[in-house]
């Protein structure tokens, strides 16, 4: 999906993502089906200038963007969309994550406090346990780190994972884009080390 809100949710969300967006594209020609307009709203756009734009609508048609530009001219150009009240709302690009581990969302409320030094796999420094996941598992926890994604205003996310075949397909649906990162190491038996001051080292094969 290139927006994120919509007829059910317009009136609860604080703000709208969408994956481009720039003021050029109401001078151009649309020949789809508009099946929504979001109207009355802030826009903030990406182009040239980045502009930030009062009381503008904005065009869906196909889970696209159609055309975006003043209200009045939405509503002049699409007379019988569905209309969606976008005021005291923000549409705007979304963010995006370029290091998560959805699956790890579990781990939430065990790792906020360790220690900075500390790096992967943790084998040395006392690691909080995380408990062995079922492919189930892995894929609730997954699909909460997606869905949490969406709803803080992030639309893309690379995830650095061991295990993307338990749940990218359960993902599909979210909307989200992301990109698997599958992890590997370049040396076998990779530990980590801790010097006599207690800081790690760096991976050392043994």
């Amino acid at each position: 999906m290139a927006v994120r809100g919509g007829r059910d949710r317009a009136d609860r969300d604080d703000f709208i993502l969408v994956r481009s967006l720039s003021m050029g594209a109401v001078l151009g020609h649309y020949g789809g089906d508009v099946a929504d307009i979001i109207t009355d709203t802030t826009l903030v756009t990406v182009d040239g200038r980045s502009g930030v734009h009062h009381a503008a609508g904005i065009a869906i048609a196909d889970g696209r963007i159609a055309a975006i530009g003043t209200t009045r001219e939405i509503l002049d150009r699409f007379p019988h969309a569905f209309r969606v009240d976008g005021r005291r709302k923000v549409i705007m690009p979304g963010f995006a994550n370029t290091h998560a581990h959805l699956y790890l969302t579990i781990a939430r409320g065990l790792f906020e406090d360790y220690p900075t030094y500390a790096h992967p796999p943790y084998d040395a420094v006392g690691r909080p346990p995380i408990p062995q996941l079922s492919r189930e598992e892995r894929s609730v926890m997954a699909q909460l780190g997606a869905l949490e994604a969406l709803r803080s205003g992030t639309t893309f996310v690379l995830d650095d994972t061991l295990h993307a075949e338990d749940y990218a397909a359960d993902l599909v649906p979210s909307g989200l884009r992301i990109l698997f990162a599958e992890r590997t190491w370049d040396r076998a038996r990779a530990a980590v080390i801790e010097d006599r001051d207690g800081r790690a080292g760096d991976f050392l094969a043994h």
